[in-house]
Order: C-alpha cells, then structure tokens, then sequence
C-alpha cells in the first residue's frame, strides 16, 4: 500500500503541475489526527497565520470531476459517481496502471 506521505506529497505535486495549479507552502495536506490510517485527509495550516484574502489551493476547472448536467442511462443516478467511473474504466483500458495512464483525475 502507499504510506501517507507518499499520497500527501503526490497530491500536492500534482496540484502545483497543472496549468493554474496552486498548492499554498503554509498549509500541509495530512491525516487529521496523524498516524492514525483512520482518520481523514484534510488541509491544515502547517507553519504561520495565512492572511486574509491569500489563496489556499487552486484546480483548474478542467482537473474538475463534476456531475454535469447530461442524463445517464445506467442505472446510476449520481452524476459524478457516473463519470467517476467512466474514468476508472478509461484508466483501465490503458492498462490499469495508474502510474502510468494518462487522465487528468490522477495525481
């Protein structure tokens, strides 16, 4: 399995990457509670006060999983859990690496 820093600072790289991509240097994406593989990922201040107004994290909208605004005819009623697997089932197709296939979804 992948050790939570390795998730952290994949997440993170992949951010900065992409064009419009910001990640802020005084914020640290973590457990909240660390060492605990329960507890949740969050974003968490990490070395001083950010002020007011100073941008956190920006995504471009194309690095976005929406729910859109297309009818499905699958059975799956939510949107986004639709295109999720779309995606998933593209990444597959590409050979189910997922260090390896191309998707705009993947860190």
């Amino acid at each position: 399995s992948i050790d939570d820093v390795s998730i952290q600072e994949s997440l993170v790289r992949w951010i900065r990457q992409q064009e419009g991509g910001f990640f802020n240097d005084k914020q640290e994406f973590r457990r909240a509670i660390p060492g605990d593989p329960s507890s949740p990922f969050g974003i968490f201040v990490a070395s001083s006060v950010i002020p007011k107004g100073q941008v956190l994290v920006s995504i471009p909208w194309k690095n976005i999983l929406t729910a859109g605004l297309d009818e499905f005819d699958t059975g799956l009623h939510c949107h986004t859990i639709r295109l999720l697997f779309d995606e998933m089932k593209r990444v597959q197709q590409q050979g189910g690496n997922a260090s390896s296939a191309s998707s705009a979804f993947l860190p």
